[in-house]
């Protein structure tokens, strides 16, 4: 009898994933014995609400790591905004073959040098995070009308116009329900 490796690998990352949300949970709830978080959050009886204990866990649960895939509106450029928390929707990419992907096209475009620079305003539309811990993150930001890519953290831009093709086939149609899990906006 073989094993689908595929199948097996998925169903240990969902189980891990269980795992901690169940020890986020159970964190939560060990804590909120001890004193609540915040006064609103209390019930008449002194104890902290459920609400409060699961907007708590999936704090917990969204500082791990792992790849997350946003998406934005494209809207002013000139408007300032924080990728982090101006998103439209955040979806945390659980497909090994998607994550690879990504990276070999984004490993593959360090080689490329533009013989021009485009004088083109970017939209931000996609947005990318390679988080290997809560203090250790990689923001990539897509603009797939300049052909333009800024690394989040370093301010540093690139132009991705020999990748541009097949990573808006990643992300426009290879992230979704089946690769990877949408994430609760806090």
């Amino acid at each position: 009898m073989r094993l689908n490796h595929s199948n097996h690998s998925g169903s240990c990352r969902q189980l891990r994933t269980a795992l901690w949300l169940f020890l986020g949970l159970l964190a939560a709830c060990q804590s909120s014995q001890a004193q609540p978080v915040n006064p609103a959050d209390t019930e008449p009886s002194g104890t902290e609400s459920h609400a409060a204990n699961v907007a708590r866990a999936i704090e917990v649960i969204q500082k791990s790591s792992g790849v997350f895939h946003y998406t934005y509106t494209g809207d002013n450029p000139l408007k300032p905004f924080d990728p982090y928390t101006d998103y439209l929707t955040k979806r945390e990419i659980q497909d090994s073959d998607v994550i690879r992907d990504i990276k070999a096209l984004l490993k593959e475009n360090e080689s490329f040098e533009p013989e021009y620079r485009k004088r083109c305003l970017p939209r931000w539309t996609y947005g990318i995070e390679f988080r290997n811990s809560a203090e250790d993150s990689q923001l990539v930001l897509f603009s797939f009308a300049c052909a333009t890519m800024m690394l989040y953290e370093s301010k540093s831009y690139r132009d991705f116009e020999p990748q541009k093709v097949r990573l808006y086939a990643l992300l426009q149609y290879e992230v979704n329900q089946k690769t990877s899990r949408l994430l609760p906006k806090p």
